[in-house]
């Protein structure tokens, strides 16, 4: 069992026909680094990774019965290992949380075709200054487009299909954008 295994770093089971729920002892694996059951049919909740300081990439991505009535993970502790959280294509749903700042090494962040709704913590997405890739299309966001950190690096940014409304911000002309996909909102304004 996999819960037998403790000191595992790297656990990738992407892109079979596994179901059922997924281990809660997950949770308690400091020193996995790198986590993939993406394109699974996995239900249940999802384990939290809020312990897991060492970790750098998780995916969950194509469960789309996966996190049913779970929302977004609650860190209460830096993560500063990760640099990939992809939980597209689930269905978890609720709000992204400020708390997202703690994972301030990360450089993509995708939450696209999930069930998310409501505004994003601008602040906090502003504050991730390593943040190449932000994928939040095709959910159920509001309110206004996130700020992004001003770099030299540069961003893809796919915030199409949601009811984002006001202007592009300002912040978006500061970087190198090579993926600028925010068709389908209701946005208002000049383009500068």
């Amino acid at each position: 069992q996999l819960c037998d295994y403790y000191n595992l770093r790297d656990i990738n089971l992407q892109n079979n026909r596994l179901n059922g729920s997924l281990p809660s002892c997950i949770s308690q694996m400091t020193n996995l680094t790198s986590f993939s059951v993406a394109n699974n049919d996995f239900t249940g909740s999802v384990p939290t990774i809020a312990a897991l300081t060492t970790l750098q990439y998780f995916s969950i991505s194509t469960n789309p019965r996966l996190g049913t009535g779970f929302g977004f993970d609650v860190w209460t502790q830096p993560l500063p290992g990760l640099t990939s959280y992809i939980i597209t294509r689930t269905d978890v749903n609720g709000t992204i949380p400020s708390n997202i700042a703690f994972a301030y090494n990360l450089a993509t962040l995708s939450v696209r075709n999930s069930k998310f709704s409501g505004t994003v913590p601008s602040a906090a997405i502003a504050s991730l200054s390593k943040l190449i890739n932000l994928d939040m299309s095709y959910s159920l966001f509001t309110g206004s487009l996130p700020e992004i950190y001003p770099s030299a690096s540069s961003i893809e940014l796919r915030l199409a299909w949601n009811d984002f409304t006001g202007t592009i911000p300002a912040s978006y002309t500061t970087r190198s954008v090579t993926r600028f996909r925010l068709g389908n909102n209701k946005l208002t304004g000049a383009i500068t």
